[in-house]
């Protein structure tokens, strides 16, 4: 029958004396709705079948029979059927075969949706009381179970409670219902309905915005996914969000270097943004991306982004992406476990391993100095010195030449550093340490004491460093270049033996002056607690290496970022640095111990010895304040064992200590050449070139070519420098430096030799 004829036939009911229950079933929603208003007048009784629910619970059917049974007016009951195929088919049918056979005291109209199958009877008693609409069937919706409202994409259909659900299927022509209810899938394992259980966050953002789906549910665990949810619903989208907490969703590539600032949530949302926006300028960081499933593997496929590649360590384009590599690890900040893992796993790369390793954690650096252990000699320090300046900068400026306008002197203390690092002496240098331990020209060097009263006292500060040798002068010049700092360095010869107690006195005499002493009197003893005690775990029982050297290296740059704090800060005008002796790694490697025992055991690790302990001068001995002190490599009997450096002795290293004074660089000092071309006679051997300064600055030379020369002058600005050795035509660069600080390096000049014309091809 068509709606209209039922809706006839069901008021005939009404109006007759029969109180045998009619079933209407309605396949089409519309229709369904116009059935319900028709009836929906008068002292009719809709009954709904949440009415007999309490909150997120299902129904009581007995109450709902027993109220059929008891109420005295016309009822329609409404959702029934429709909840009950939450049920199974089963129950429906029990339910209607259970009403049909029934007699009430009042008129009953069940309305049914979509239960065809269910009311298929053979009885004709039955039939009768079954009133079927012809029509189109409206679609089934997907029920969804949702457990939390965050979970329910915007404008979708939803309840709240499961008692709420059956007037929502009867209520919209929809593909899907949403329900927030405690309820789960299990609780109705016979529903006629399709039931999706969305548990997932991940599943509910896919819906909202569809980049989601190029992730994997995987990337992210249920809180970061609940956390993302709440953002998308906040924002909109992901392109809304991500440009909202960074700012943009291009070139994100650029705000890596915040990651260590990001708590672990902004870390993970990075990560989801690099997914799905990609990266734009950073071959790393791509390949990182690319290769990750979670925000911790990201940070692994950076540390390892080297190792699958096929590179020429020569090439520009490696160290291009070892740099990137290196500049995201140093954004990233330090992780003990992946850095242990990938030490671990560049170990297998045998002698290419120093490209793969960075100056970042201390498990590389001291990788890079096992290497050096291994592969540097006395062939390829020029090599060594080249990748260095790559992967280790710091240990680079320790290696690199210092000019102390001193043959003997820049020859000695470059190759005592480079044998330091290499950890072994080569032949030829022992021979030059026992050469020096009897010709002794450090003693044409002034004593410390003749430098002391030179120096300007007021408004200074004084860190007497301890056992700071002249060894690490060519770092200390780096280090204060990069701080802005300029430098005035003068190099003396200590008291023997090279011990603290014979080597303070220039302490109370700043001290008097009224000079700042930085550590107090006794100083500062980081230095020195390294080289005797091997703290941190640079112990020579422990390692052979040369590892305190990461130390030593530290503990300086932490000095000069105070120096420069403090004088950025005005609280002094300068700072001079003062050691009272250096230190012999060398001494310790040699291993070796003369004839001579001293009785009093375990001191000064046998560089000196008391004379009243023994008869006779000991080769390379000299003799000073009632002590031999040993100027080679050996050791007395019976000292104490060195732990990682030694000092009492004579050689260079022990004895030879700086004064430096620094101060803060002008900025507005400006060097102009004055000839800008120059000819010259190889003859005559005349060249010379003429520069002029702003300010007054002294200790001036310059290098041109890889050559140092002296510069001429008479009032500090105005500077020539002769080249005598000048033979070739071309423009030359030319570097200005006061004492070791390179002030101006962009100087040129053109030389042309005199009665030759340069010739152009055209």
């Amino acid at each position: 029958m068509n709606l209209n004829e039922c809706i006839k036939r069901v008021e005939a009911y009404l109006n007759k004396s029969d109180n045998h229950p009619r079933v209407i079933n309605i396949n089409d929603i519309e229709y369904l709705k116009v059935f319900k208003k028709h009836f929906k007048v008068g002292e009719n009784i809709f009954l709904d079948v949440s009415k007999y629910s309490t909150d997120d619970e299902n129904p009581s059917i007995d109450k709902l029979l027993n109220d059929l049974s008891m109420l005295d007016k016309s009822i329609f009951l409404t959702e029934i059927s429709t909840y009950l195929k939450l049920k199974g088919n089963d129950e429906v049918s029990w339910f209607l075969n259970h009403v049909l056979h029934s007699s009430f005291n009042n008129k009953v109209i069940v309305i049914c949706y979509q239960c065809d199958r269910n009311l298929q009877v053979s009885d004709g008693r039955l039939k009768r009381l079954i009133y079927n609409v012809e029509s189109k069937t409206t679609r089934t919706p997907d029920l969804v179970f949702v457990k939390d409202s965050k979970f329910i994409p915007e404008n979708q259909i939803h309840v709240v409670g499961i008692e709420n659900l059956a007037n929502a299927i009867e209520s919209y022509d929809v593909d899907k219902i949403y329900i927030n209810t405690k309820k789960n899938k299990d609780n109705y394992k016979h529903a006629i309905y399709n039931i999706i259980e969305q548990d997932s966050p991940f599943k509910v953002l896919c819906s909202k915005d569809d980049r989601t789906n190029l992730l994997d549910e995987g990337m992210g665990s249920y809180e970061q996914w609940i956390n993302a949810l709440e953002k998308i619903n906040m924002y909109g989208s992901w392109y809304s969000c991500i440009s909202k907490i960074f700012g943009s969703c291009n070139g994100l590539d650029n705000f890596a270097s915040n990651w260590k600032y990001y708590d672990e949530n902004k870390r993970w949302v990075y990560f989801i943004a690099l997914k799905l926006f990609g990266v734009e300028n950073n071959w790393c960081l791509c390949k990182a991306v690319r290769n990750s499933k979670s925000e911790n593997e990201l940070e692994r496929n950076i540390y390892r982004c080297l190792l699958d590649e096929q590179f020429d360590y020569k090439s520009k384009d490696f160290w291009d992406k070892y740099n990137e590599r290196k500049q995201l690890l140093e954004a990233w900040g330090k992780n003990a476990k992946e850095t242990n893992a990938y030490c671990n796993i560049i170990k297998s790369k045998g002698e290419d391993i120093i490209y793969f390793l960075t100056d970042i954690t201390e498990e590389e650096k001291q990788l890079i100095f096992e290497y050096l252990d291994k592969n540097a000699d006395d062939s390829n320090e020029k090599e060594i010195l080249e990748i260095l300046e790559k992967v280790y900068l710091d240990l680079f400026y320790y290696l690199s030449p210092f000019w102390f306008d001193n043959g003997l002197l820049d020859e000695y203390f470059q190759k005592y550093k480079y044998q330091k690092v290499a950890n072994k002496i080569f032949p030829e240098f022992k021979e030059l340490v026992e050469k020096q331990a009897l010709e002794r020209e450090f003693n044409l060097l002034p004593a410390r004491s003749s430098k002391i009263e030179e120096i300007e006292r007021e408004n200074t500060a004084l860190y007497f460093i301890d056992a700071l040798g002249v060894e690490f002068l060519s770092y200390i010049t780096e280090k204060c270049k990069e701080n802005n700092l300029l430098t005035v360095i003068t190099v003396c010869v200590c008291e023997l033996p090279s011990l603290t107690r014979y080597n303070k006195d220039f302490v109370e005499y700043f001290f008097s002056k009224g000079s700042k002493l930085i550590g107090g009197k006794k100083g500062i003893k980081d230095l020195d607690d390294i080289k005797h005690n091997g703290i941190n775990g640079y112990n020579y029982e422990n390692t052979k290496l040369p590892i305190h050297l990461i130390g030593e290296l530290e503990v300086i740059e932490n000095i000069i970022k105070r120096i420069h704090s403090d004088l950025n800060q005005g609280k002094y005008d300068r700072v001079v640095i003062i050691s009272d002796h250096g230190a012999s790694r060398l001494a310790v490697i040699n291993k070796n111990e003369n004839k001579w025992e001293m009785q009093t055991k375990g001191e000064h690790s046998g560089r000196c010895c008391p004379k009243n302990e023994i008869d006779e001068k000991p080769d390379f001995a000299i003799e000073e304040n009632d002590y031999w002190i040993l100027a080679n490599y050996d050791r007395f009997r019976g000292g104490r064992k060195s732990d990682v450096e030694v000092h009492g002795g004579a050689s260079l290293e022990e004895v030879l200590i700086p004064i430096i004074e620094i101060t803060p660089k002008k900025d507005n000092i400006e060097i102009t050449m004055i000839t800008k071309k120059i000819k010259f006679s190889v003859r005559d051997k005349n060249a010379f070139i003429r520069f002029y300064s702003t300010y007054k600055i002294h200790d001036v030379k310059v290098r041109i070519n890889g050559t140092m020369y002296k510069t001429i002058t008479e009032d500090n600005q105005t500077f020539q420098v002769n080249l005598p050795d000048l033979n070739k035509a071309m423009k030359y660069k030319v570097e200005v430096y006061s004492g070791n600080n390179l002030l101006q390096d962009d100087l040129e000049f053109e030389a042309e030799k005199e009665g030759f014309a340069t010739r152009k091809l055209f």
